[in-house]
């Protein structure tokens, strides 16, 4: 997504850091070239380039025998690359302008920015590009977005949330600290909940962005038929933030405002919705899904009712914005892969569930974004991740100990700590392995020798005796291969370890 809104060069920058950042293992020049589409030299360039921008967060190491690879400290975030790239940019640099101004025209805007009237032009024309999926544009006299004034907040929140969320107490505006006492004494007045800090700050983001565009003379043009939730006590919550402001905030607003903070994310009122027919009708078409889904999984849900009133909350929000809800990064899209493997079987399921349900206005939603549900599925669903664990296939390992039964207890317990959904234990000396198929012996012992006890087929890893961050990568990494390949090792009968 941001690469829309970056300049060739910076584009193809940030594609080679994702490279190196996803893969940790070492590339040649050549083949980065040629994945990238670009020459050798300007490989070259990009890494000098970001060697002199990631300071000693981060280090593209190079040799001559090996290639290049991404070092990293452990505090290291690929969000913090993304803003620096977002810094740098033109296009970025506008919209920022334009969140608190109207400019009068191109050329002062180009006055503002330090750049030419023809370098605004060609960035408006590719900002306008990239603001069509929020139905949004911007327009040259005077230079500002336009669109709906929903669609409009809706893009600010996201735009500077994913600029500002790994370090949020670099933001500053003049309305912030309104902001954020109002949203601390609300749990105290009102029935909203407790945010965390983190949640805290994306609410006091919102509610500046709304406050901002009311200041400036904008604002929600009429009710929006998706507010079905019951708003209660709506005017103490604003009698807390009109008396710390100096405009007043229109009923439209109010609603749009209550609705961001409190219906969704707080406790709604059950009675109400038993009593709207609109959440009535779309409590039986995700209640209807959901069932198909259990009875084709033979998983169980726990917390039904609570789970299908969070998915009522999932679609009112989707349907009310238009626009991807991300700009730097899409997490659904970058843990698809780990998603795709973890809960194969789950995620199959909700594809095929989806497919083979009757058309409806909740199904319809959800058909339009499947990864985005998958996603929200997982992460409500209480217990989930226990049932997917008992019945996935698991690699099985032998751990071997010089120092006996109890050390091989300790190292196993480790290993399902670290590795529950991915590994099934046994140890040597409780002999429970036998006639099991064992894929992978962990030991401490001398390696040549552990050899000799298992199949050629079977591989053995030496580790310390408390293993350091080398013997876990490793860990990752044969675990990971073994699943790869399909548990090949596995079908094999002739596997087990041999009887010494």
């Amino acid at each position: 997504m941001i690469n829309n809104l970056l300049d060739t060069s910076s584009a193809r920058r940030l594609q080679l850091l994702e490279v190196l950042v996803a893969e940790d293992e070492w590339w040649t020049i050549e083949e980065l070239s040629y994945k990238l589409r670009c020459s050798v030299g300007t490989i070259r360039a990009d890494i000098q380039y970001y060697n002199s921008l990631l300071s000693g967060d981060a280090f593209i190491e190079t040799s001559k025998q090996h290639g290049i690879k991404l070092t990293t400290v452990d505090s290291f975030q690929m969000e913090s690359v993304y803003r620096k790239v977002m810094e740098g940019c033109l296009n970025f640099q506008i919209i920022d302008k334009l969140f608190e101004l109207d400019i009068p025209s191109i050329e002062d805007l180009a006055e503002l920015l330090y750049t030419s009237a023809s370098s605004i032009i060609r960035s408006l024309k590719q900002i306008n590009v990239f603001l069509g999926a929020y139905d949004l544009a911007i327009q040259s006299k005077p230079v500002k977005i336009i669109g709906t004034e929903k669609q409009i907040r809706y893009f600010f929140s996201i735009f500077l949330w994913d600029y500002y969320s790994a370090s949020f107490d670099e933001f500053h505006h003049h309305l912030l600290d309104t902001a954020q006492t109002y949203i601390e004494l609300l749990p105290k007045n009102v029935n909203t909940p407790n945010f965390s800090e983190i949640a805290q700050g994306k609410v006091a983001l919102w509610l500046v962005i709304c406050l901002e565009r009311i200041e400036q003379g904008y604002f929600i043009d009429h009710e929006y038929e998706i507010f079905p939730f019951k708003v209660s006590k709506k005017e103490p919550l604003f009698d807390l933030l009109q008396k710390d402001l100096s405009f007043t905030i229109p009923l439209e607003d109010q609603n749009f405002m209550t609705y961001l903070y409190q219906n969704k994310d707080g406790p709604l009122d059950k009675t109400y919705l038993a009593e709207n027919s609109r959440v009535v009708g779309l409590f039986q078409e995700i209640l209807a899904f959901i069932e198909a889904l259990k009875k084709q999984t033979g998983y169980t849900l726990e917390n039904q009712s609570c789970f299908i009133t969070n998915l009522i909350r999932h679609y009112f929000y989707r349907s009310l914005f238009k626009g991807p809800g991300h700009i730097l990064i899409d997490r659904v899209e970058r843990n698809g892969k780990a998603l795709e493997r973890n809960f194969d079987k789950f995620t199959k399921a909700v594809r095929e569930t989806l497919a083979a349900s009757p058309s409806n206005n909740w199904v319809e939603k959800m058909r339009e974004n499947e990864n985005d549900l998958i996603f929200t599925l997982i992460t409500f669903w209480t217990g989930l991740t226990q049932q997917v664990a008992q019945e996935k296939e698991k690699v099985q390992v032998v751990v071997v100990s010089q120092y006996g039964l109890q050390h091989e207890l300790f190292l196993a317990d480790m290993l399902r700590i670290r590795f529950s959904l991915e590994l099934k234990c046994y140890t040597l000396s409780e002999q429970k392995h036998l006639g099991e198929n064992i894929q992978l012996m962990l030991t401490d012992c001398q390696i040549e020798l552990m050899k000799q006890w298992v199949d050629p087929a079977v591989k053995v890893l030496s580790i310390e005796s408390i293993p350091s961050n080398r013997n876990w990568k490793k860990i990752r990494q044969v675990i990971n291969e073994i699943q790869l390949n399909g548990f090949q090792i596995a079908q094999s009968p002739n596997l087990s370890l041999k009887n010494n």
